[in-house]
C-alpha cells in the first residue's frame, strides 16, 4: 500500500528554514511523548521548493533502505529484480499532513520489533491511485483498488505491498485529535471504504486540494487541517454500528458541545453533563471505557487551540496569558504547568520558534 509511512509523516513536518530542511536530533523519533508532530525532519534526501513543500527522493536502493529504516524502522523488501525507489512530497496542515507518494514495486515492512522501538500514536488515511494492499496480523491481506480509501495505525506492524509502479495520497493525524470514540475509528482500521461517491468522495476531493495548494496555505493550514479532522469524524461517524449508536453518537454529540463551548472557563464535566441533561457519575460512565475523560479532553483542546495561537502571526500582539485566557486558562501558573507537561517546552519557546520560522520561511 503505501510508501515509507513514518518518513513521510516526519516529512510533512519539515519546515524550510534559509532553503533547507531543519535536522531533528533524533530523526528516528517522528513525534514527541504527547503524539505531537515535531517542527522539522531530519534532512536525508529532501530538496525544499519555493512554495514551501520539501520533495524526498532516491533512486539508490541502498540509500532508499537506510532513509526508510530512520524513519519509523521500514524495511524495504523488493518485488522484482529492479531495485526498489520512492518520491513524496507533503505539507504540513497543523496537526494533518497531506501527502503525495510514488514509488517503485516494493514491500514496506514494520515489524512488531520496530512497532516497540519506535512507537507511533498516529492515523493514516490512504488513497490508492493504483492498486496495492496492506497486510496485518500475518497473512490477512487487504485489497484496495483506485476508488477506495483506507483507515490504518502505525502503531501495528504492517506490510504495505505495491506489485507494481505505485502512486497515492494520504492524511496523517495523531489519533487524539479526532473528535471520535476511539472504538468508532478503530472499527474502520484496515476496511476499504468507498472515496468516489458520498462523504468518502468530499474527504477524499479535500486531500486532493490541500496537495494541490498546500505550498500557498500560509496561516491558514491549521485551521483546514482542523476542517480536514471535522469532515473524516463526519464521516466516520455517520458510520457507527447500528448496536453502538446510541452511546457514541452521544459521545459524539459531547465531543462537538466541547468545542463549541472551549473558550469559556466555567466549561468543566459537570456543566458538559448537565447540558445533557445526565448526571456527573452517567458521563463518567460513558466515558470510562475511551482513551481519555472529559475533563482531559477540555484540556487537551484548549492546549491544542493555545498553541496554535501561539505560533500564529495574527495573535503577536497577545500576551501569552491573553492567549491562555481567551481559551480557560485564567491561572498563568496552572497554564504553564500544563502545557509543558503536554509538550515538554514552554509557552514561550514554542512562540519564539514558530514566529521566528513563519518570519524566514
Amino acid at each position: 500500500m503505501l510508501s515509507s509511512v513514518p518518513a513521510y509523516q516526519n516529512i510533512a513536518y519539515s519546515k524550510c528554514v534559509g532553503g533547507a530542511a531543519v535536522a531533528l536530533p533524533d530523526p528516528a523519533r517522528l513525534f514527541d511523548s504527547c503524539g505531537q508532530p515535531h517542527t522539522a525532519a531530519a534532512q536525508v534526501t529532501g530538496t525544499p521548493r519555493h512554495d514551501g513543500w520539501v520533495m524526498w527522493e532516491d533512486s539508490n536502493a541502498v540509500k532508499w533502505a537506510e532513509d526508510c529504516h530512520a524513519f519509523g524502522r521500514l524495511s524495504v523488501q523488493p518485488i522484482d529484480a529492479g531495485e526498489p525507489s520512492g518520491k513524496i512530497s507533503a505539507t504540513s496542515l497543523g496537526s494533518m499532513s497531506a501527502l503525495q507518494i510514488t514509488g517503485t514495486p516494493q514491500v514496506l515492512r514494520r515489524t512488531r520489533r520496530a512497532v516497540r522501538q519506535d512507537p507511533l500514536e498516529i492515523v493514516k488515511l490512504y488513497i490508492p491511485l493504483t492498486p496495492a494492499a496492506l497486510r496485518v496480523d500475518a497473512d490477512d491481506l487487504v485489497a484496495l483498488r483506485p476508488g477506495q480509501m483506507v483507515f490504518y495505525d502505525l502503531g501495528r506492524p504492517y506490510d504495505a505491498v505495491h506489485e507494481q509502479e505505485y502512486s497515492a495520497i494520504a492524511l496523517t493525524f495523531p489519533r487524539d485529535t479526532l473528535a471520535l470514540p476511539g472504538r468508532v475509528l478503530e472499527q474502520w482500521f484496515y476496511r476499504p471504504f468507498p472515496c468516489d461517491q458520498g462523504a468518502g468522495a468530499v474527504v477524499a476531493d479535500f486531500t486532493r486540494s490541500a496537495i494541490r495548494e498546500g505550498g500557498f496555505l500560509g496561516i491558514s493550514a491549521g485551521r483546514l487541517g482542523d476542517a480536514g479532522l471535522h469532515l473524516i469524524a463526519g464521516m466516520l461517524g455517520a458510520q457507527v454500528a447500528q448496536d453502538e449508536k446510541a452511546a457514541d453518537a452521544l459521545r459524539i454529540k459531547i465531543f462537538h458541545y466541547v468545542r463549541d463551548h472551549l473558550s469559556e472557563p466555567g466549561l468543566t464535566h459537570d456543566r458538559v453533563a448537565a447540558a445533557h441533561r445526565m448526571a456527573p457519575r452517567t458521563l463518567h460512565r460513558l466515558f470510562e471505557d475511551q482513551p481519555f475523560t472529559v475533563t482531559e479532553y477540555i484540556r487537551m483542546r484548549r492546549l491544542e487551540t493555545v498553541r496554535s495561537e501561539l505560533t500564529n502571526p495574527l495573535f503577536r500582539h497577545l500576551s501569552i496569558a491573553r492567549i491562555a485566557a481567551r481559551w480557560g486558562f485564567l491561572s498563568q501558573p496552572h497554564f504553564t504547568r500544563a502545557f509543558q507537561a503536554r509538550y515538554g517546552v514552554t509557552p514561550s519557546s514554542v512562540r519564539r520558534s514558530g514566529l521566528d520560522q513563519k518570519n524566514v520561511s
